[in-house]
């Protein structure tokens, strides 16, 4: 599955049927990828809403798929142009019981 999503990216990057381009300058549609280094990249396709990690070698390249909503949560760059996930609600904030102190009477008992 992995060789055949990077196949089938490469091929139709090739094809002229997608075009890669730089997170710099995301255009709707087209395949974006996030260089990480020389070997590693972030593949990013709107058109499908699937997110993958290409890892290009001499032997052959190897891709790993990646929840998108959680690429687009920690990384700012693909934050862009991953749209179609919302950012997680913020749990809400848990307030501390109070704390009795020596002077105080007990609470009253909860129906």
């Amino acid at each position: 599955m992995r060789r055949l999503l990077a196949i089938a990216a490469l091929t139709a990057a090739c094809s002229g049927q997608a075009t890669f381009q730089d997170v710099a300058t995301p255009t709707e549609g087209r395949l974006v990828y996030l260089k990480i280094d020389n070997t590693t990249r972030y593949l990013i396709d709107p058109r499908s809403h699937t997110c993958a990690l290409i890892r290009l070698q001499s032997g052959g390249d190897d891709s790993i798929p990646v929840d998108c909503a959680v690429l687009a949560a920690n990384v700012p760059e693909a934050a862009q142009v991953i749209t179609w996930v919302q950012a997680p609600a913020a749990a809400p904030a848990e307030v501390p019981p109070p704390v009795p102190t020596p002077d105080a009477a007990p609470p009253p008992p909860t129906p």
